[in-house]
């Protein structure tokens, strides 16, 4: 009889999980290899470990990546204050799922972090509309940004950030649902590189923002409007003109758009690779024989 494989943590998995644990006590880590010091990090916020006091461990002038998610109550704005102070050159910063940083303290981060290209906030506490507006102000070099469940933005935080952003590539804003085509609608006409847009969940948007974005954005390739109920055959018949470009489109739990759009569509769409459609009320065997045919 076959015996199951243990698997066994690694020594080197061991060591860093040691350290993590036990992090109060070390004065300085700055000999260890970036790549060490990533893991550690990350293993430090999985045991709870990591503090304003513990941060500053890993924060260096030359650090250009710094990963701070799931740090929920733990850090707090004298962690930002020593991200400031020691990182200048930071170009990618996550803070997703914190509840920490005040509104005041998350503008003054942006204002001063001038080179980021990449920011999650994906579900951080206190992100609101004048927040967007130092993003807007201050990382003009922005090409990634995640807003996932910042529910309290509105129009006027979205269309703050269009006044100086016109390199956007990937944005994210899952469940914000106060956004309408106001806004989206001129961000996409400045950003006409966008590569990704999540607009799942938001309500608000109809088929106004796709036609426009199918004007302004040919070089987009993935799209989610997943729970977009307000979404219809005209808008997916102006994606028709993303034939060469989109590869990835999540339309699901829709509600207003026909069996023969979706025939349409996927007809014009050779270049999908992935598509979901759960929950989408016309989805019948046709259009999935249909899909088959062309895409298999």
């Amino acid at each position: 009889m076959e015996q199951k494989k243990s698997k066994v943590a690694s020594l080197l998995s061991i060591c860093i999980t040691y350290v993590a644990l036990s992090l109060r006590t070390y004065k300085e880590l700055s000999l260890l290899p970036t790549c060490l010091l990533s893991r550690l990090l990350q293993k430090s916020i999985h045991h709870k470990q990591l503090t304003n006091e513990t941060l500053r461990l890993f924060l260096a002038p030359d650090l250009t990546s710094l990963n701070l998610d799931f740090t929920g109550p733990f850090l707090n704005d004298e962690a930002l204050e020593m991200v400031i102070s020691c990182c200048p050159g930071l170009t990618d910063l996550d803070l997703k799922k914190n509840l920490g940083y005040t509104e005041t303290q998350l503008c003054k981060t942006f204002s001063h972090l001038t080179k980021l290209q990449s920011i999650s906030l994906t579900r951080c506490a206190n992100v609101s509309d004048k927040v967007l507006e130092c993003i807007g102000n201050y990382c003009v070099h922005l090409e990634s940004l995640w807003l996932n469940r910042c529910s309290s933005i509105s129009d006027a935080g979205i269309l703050s950030l269009k006044r100086n952003l016109t390199s956007l590539r990937h944005l994210y804003l899952f469940g914000c649902n106060k956004l309408s085509d106001a806004s989206i609608v001129e961000l996409v006409k400045t950003n006409t590189n966008l590569k990704t847009l999540d607009l799942s969940r938001c309500g608000k948007v109809t088929d106004l923002t796709l036609i426009q974005l199918a004007s302004s954005c040919p070089t987009l390739s993935k799209l989610i409007i997943a729970k977009c109920r307000s979404i219809s055959d005209n808008g997916m018949k102006a994606l028709e003109s993303l034939s060469s470009s989109l590869t990835y489109l999540d339309s699901s739990s829709s509600v207003k758009i026909s069996e023969y759009s979706y025939k349409r569509l996927f007809l014009s769409l050779t270049n999908l690779q992935t598509i979901y459609l759960t929950g989408s009320k016309n989805i019948t065997n046709d259009v999935i024989i249909n899909l088959s045919l062309i895409h298999i």
